[in-house]
This record gives C-alpha cells, sequence and structure tokens, in this order.
C-alpha cells in the first residue's frame, strides 16, 4: 500500500481526526476526505470545509445559546466541544458528576474560549478536502468510484457511538445524518467486498479473522492489540518501539542543589526514555512508550524523565480532561529528587502540547503506583490517593494517585519543592 501513488483517501470514522493531521503533514499531495456520523466530528469537518453546521442547543445545554450567540463559528465548534466533555458528568448519580458538571455551566464561557484556540491550532495542521456526514460503508463505495485509497477506524463495539454521544444529541438540535446501525460482526464481510470490488483499503481493528492473516499487528505495552488488514499478502508484527538510545548527561549530583539552581524541561524521543527506564526501572516493570515524553535537568544535570499518555480506562473512571502519567523516573534517591519529579509532572506548560496534539483540555493527571507499603512516600503529600488494591502476586500495593495540573512553572515548582523538602526545609534524605 503505497499512499505516495494515491491522489486521494478516503477516511472512514474520523472522530477527532487524527489521521487527518497525520496524512496531512506527511502527503501534501493527497485529497483528505473526512466521514463521520457524531455532531462532534461533523463540527470539526464542517469548519475544516468551510461549511459550519447548525447547532441549536436545548434542555440541559440550552443556557450555551446566550453565550454563542455573535460568536464566531470556530467558538460555536468550540462550544459543541466542551458540551461533549459535559457528557462525562451528565449523570448526576455523584457528588463528583454534580460539580463538575456545575463548573462546566458556571465557567462554559472560558472554558469554550480555551478550546477555540485549540481548534484554531489544530485546523492550521490539517487539511480536509471533503467531509461527509454518514454510514462509512457509503464513503467506502465512493472511493471505489474514484479508484482512492481508504482508511477507515470503525467501531469496536455496536452502538459505541450512540451510547458515547448520547447526552450531546439529546441536548442539541442539527441536521443529524441518517444511517444504519453499526455491527462490528459484519466487519469480514464488508472487507470481503472491497477485495471483490478491487478497493485498495486499510482497515483497523481489534478482530482476528480466520482466513485473513493481518498486515500489522499493533500492540502498546498491556494494552488491547490492534490488527491493520489490507489487501496486500505482506504481514508483520509491532509493538510500541522498545528500542533504547544511549545518550551522554551529567548526573544530577543533589549535594550542588541550591535555592537557585534552574530547572529545563526538554522535549525527548522514546528512545532516550527507553533507555532512562531500562537502566533506572525495575526490571519487572513492562515499559510503555508515550504520547508526551520529557527529560528533567537541574543546572545542566539529568534528574530523571516524565512520561504522560492518554488510557481509555482512566478517562473512563475519572473524566475525559484526565491524562496518565505512565512514569516519572528518577535517577536518584537522594534529597527527595522523586518528589521534584512527580511535581513537575503536574506544570501545565508541559501539558500544553499534548492538548494541542488532542483537541481537548486536560485538568488533572492520574497516576499508579507499586508499592511494598500501604503509601506510596514519591507521591504521599503533593498527590492525593484514589484507591488502592492489594497485589498479592507481587507482596505489594497498586495505588491510584491524582493531582491537579498547576500554572506554575517548572522553575516555580522548584522553588516550591525547595521550600518544603530541600537540604534547608530539613528533609534531605532518601525516598521511594
Amino acid at each position: 500500500m503505497d499512499i505516495d501513488r494515491w491522489n486521494d483517501v478516503f477516511v472512514c470514522c474520523s472522530g477527532s481526526f487524527r489521521l487527518e493531521r497525520a496524512l496531512s503533514g506527511s502527503y501534501d499531495h493527497l485529497n483528505i476526505h473526512s466521514n463521520d456520523v457524531s455532531v462532534y466530528s461533523a463540527a470539526i469537518g464542517g469548519l475544516a470545509t468551510g461549511q459550519p453546521i447548525d447547532v441549536t442547543f436545548r434542555d440541559k445545554l440550552a443556557f450555551v445559546n446566550e453565550i454563542v450567540d455573535g460568536k464566531s463559528d470556530v467558538e460555536r465548534v468550540a462550544a459543541v466541544l466542551v458540551g461533549c466533555e459535559m457528557s462525562r458528568y451528565a449523570r448526576a448519580t455523584t457528588q463528583y458528576n454534580r460539580r463538575h458538571f456545575a463548573y462546566y455551566q458556571n465557567h462554559f464561557g472560558e472554558i469554550m474560549s480555551r478550546a477555540a484556540e485549540r481548534v484554531e491550532k489544530s485546523l492550521e495542521t490539517m487539511r480536509v478536502s471533503s467531509y461527509f456526514g454518514g454510514d462509512w460503508r457509503l464513503h467506502t463505495q465512493e472511493a471505489v468510484k474514484k479508484n482512492a485509497g481508504i482508511l477507515a477506524f470503525p467501531p469496536f463495539f455496536k452502538g459505541d457511538y450512540e451510547a458515547q454521544f448520547k447526552f450531546i444529541e439529546d441536548n442539541l438540535k442539527w441536521d443529524a445524518p441518517a444511517y444504519d446501525l453499526y455491527d462490528p460482526s459484519q466487519l469480514r464481510e464488508i472487507a470481503r467486498g472491497l477485495e471483490d470490488q478491487g478497493a485498495t483499503f486499510c482497515i483497523l481493528t481489534d478482530q482476528v479473522w480466520d482466513d485473513k492473516e493481518p498486515v500489522l499487528k499493533y500492540q502498546a505495552g498491556r494494552k488491547v492489540p490492534h490488527y491493520c488488514y489490507a489487501n496486500t499478502p505482506k504481514s508483520s508484527y509491532l509493538r510500541k518501539s522498545s528500542k533504547a538510545d544511549a545518550f551522554r548527561y551529567k548526573v544530577i549530583d543533589p549535594d550542588k542543589l541550591t535555592a537557585d539552581s534552574k530547572v529545563e524541561i526538554v522535549v525527548a524521543d522514546s528512545g532516550k526514555l527507553n533507555f532512562i527506564k531500562d537502566v533506572y526501572l525495575a526490571t519487572s516493570i513492562v515499559h510503555s512508550s508515550g504520547m508526551g515524553n520529557y527529560l528533567v535537568y537541574v543546572d545542566g544535570a539529568l534528574v530523571g524523565a516524565i512520561i504522560y499518555d492518554e488510557s481509555p480506562t482512566t478517562r473512563s473512571a475519572y473524566g475525559a480532561r484526565t491524562l496518565y502519567l505512565l512514569s516519572d523516573v528518577t535517577i536518584s534517591g537522594r534529597a527527595k529528587l522523586s518528589k521534584l519529579v512527580a511535581m513537575l509532572a503536574t506544570s501545565r506548560s508541559l501539558v500544553g502540547p499534548l492538548e494541542r496534539k488532542m483537541l481537548k483540555r486536560y485538568d488533572r493527571i492520574v497516576t499508579t503506583a507499586r508499592s511494598k507499603h500501604p503509601v506510596s512516600m514519591k507521591y504521599r503529600g503533593i498527590f492525593k490517593k484514589l484507591s488502592r488494591r492489594e497485589d498479592e502476586a507481587a507482596g505489594g500495593y497498586v495505588i491510584q494517585y491524582a493531582a491537579d495540573l498547576v500554572d506554575q512553572t517548572p522553575q516555580e515548582i522548584y522553588q516550591t519543592w525547595w521550600g518544603k523538602y530541600g537540604p534547608e526545609a530539613g528533609q534531605a534524605g532518601n525516598s521511594n
């Protein structure tokens, strides 16, 4: 499958347009035709193609109409996206949900403005030639007619889209497309039909087919495998790269730290992060790459690394604005440097690039600690404990911690750490 030879590509089930952004950055010549059925995608797709959709908010979101009155198309699209975020807290069954839903109501205008900024930045790097709101199977047939490539990422579960967007669909009015409910059990037959028509396609799914080998198996750490099927005989197996790239660095000497030491956070590739994890993390830990990788330096010496990632489990349990802190490794166990790295991970300045990439705003980070003790001393006092369970096999505990993101710079966070845990605070010593 040689995308360089395509003139047109039909993306089926565009979602948040990640494929479109990737294609736009790599293939300048390609005409990208997007598709989906949700109002979320329709709002973005309409804006990207210069045909914004008309939306009227109602019922629980009726208050939004006054806020968006006279606003730009970008701001109105942002309002739809924020409304989608609110669906996470729409079921007023817990105090947590009620409190967060009320926060969105009371600060909707501010949240919408920030979302509008992210939408504008995202559109700068995304190119969409056309958008079709409707059944993705019909979209494939248009691709066949044009002898175009097909990239499809259909839902893994029947009714998945409908459940995901029920709140927003119930609380706004728009010209929603008609389509037949997709059943994933039909996917193999759909692929056979494309094969019979000689279509060039690539379909990503969680299914294993008895009569066709995937061209790619993709698995990240412990996550569920994804399989890529295409009309090509080649096949392969892929995990997120675990290649470790050694690099030169100066090791931090905690005794040389001062109140005026300078902090620097540097974006790093996964190879360097894998090298650090291989050296300083327990060998029993399964390493996974993340979507945001940083190295932490103080006075030019390496202190540790921070890795963020998106986690469906985390979003489901703690809301759409929760980012998973995959790792916050420290290369020295002295002087409570582990607390410094964990505190630096809460800086919004590190998360900002990921927000622009994902077209969303994060409010908090969640991480998992494995400890021989009921409490992890690294996170004690700086993160809030969410849950804890015994891990009988490992003889310890698995603890979930969370922390709100802060607007402090890394340097300001260092000053806070220095005052609470630095040598002059009388807190120097080993930490877990």
